[in-house]
């Protein structure tokens, strides 16, 4: 079903009115009052993306970054005194007896970014965490998107990462919550509460992948769980 941009609520009904039971607010497995009480980015994302099938990776970014303006706005920050929260994380998860293991470390991060005012790359460098430590930013944002539940462009707002490149955080976090959960692409974008449409961002990710690890098309594509006809996306990755 085509989203009409123009007609966007009566596209959504439209979709759900396919429910089992036949009374989509009231089936508890159809998303329909979620999305029209707005109490999701969903509306938005399906905005952007509405029939966008040539949508380009520059677009895409570009998208991104009025998505991350506007949330700056609607995101409410807590404002814990950092000592105190960090007192009660230091207690929770630094071990006493041994090191103190890089997950726990991500663990704290993401707490103190959440429940204080405080950035990534403050939090970061109080802990003594180099700016190299890539790994631990990218850790941070998936340990977000998976026990706080918050989609990317709300990580993005609440660590402050708003100067960082948006597209190159997303693709690092795909790649990342593929490895470590063995989530499908299409997965992971509705946790990341985003849009691919064209594959574009994934066809950039292939190839990527290939570059890096010398992975062939045909085991990128199983990692992500890709199905149908594969063709068209090779020929857009080039491989």
């Amino acid at each position: 079903h085509k989203v009409n941009d123009n007609k966007l609520m009566e596209s959504i009904t439209q979709v759900h009115q396919f429910a089992p039971n036949g009374d989509m607010k009231n089936y508890p497995y159809c998303s329909y009052s979620y999305l029209t009480e707005g109490n999701t980015d969903a509306v938005g994302i399906i905005k952007n993306a509405s029939g966008d099938e040539a949508m380009t990776l520059a677009a895409f970014e570009n998208a991104m970054n009025k998505q991350v303006k506007l949330k700056q706005k609607d995101v409410t920050f807590a404002d814990e005194p950092f000592t105190i929260v960090m007192e009660q994380v230091q207690r929770r998860y630094i071990s006493t007896k041994g090191n103190t293991t890089e997950s726990n470390v991500i663990f704290i991060i993401s707490e103190l970014c959440d429940r204080t005012k405080y950035s990534y790359k403050k939090v970061a460098s109080k802990m003594g965490i180099g700016k190299k430590r890539r790994d631990i930013l990218i850790g941070v944002v998936c340990d977000m998107v998976i026990r706080r539940k918050y989609t990317i462009d709300t990580i993005i707002v609440k660590l402050k990462l708003t100067k960082e490149n948006k597209t190159a955080i997303i693709m690092e976090t795909i790649a990342e919550l593929n490895r470590v959960y063995s989530y499908s692409y299409d997965y992971i974008l509705s946790l990341l509460g985003i849009q691919d449409c064209g594959y574009n961002l994934l066809s950039t990710l292939i190839r990527g992948i290939n570059e890096q690890f010398k992975e062939e098309f045909e085991t990128i594509c199983l990692k992500f769980h890709l199905q149908g006809d594969l063709k068209p996306l090779r020929a857009k990755c080039g491989l």
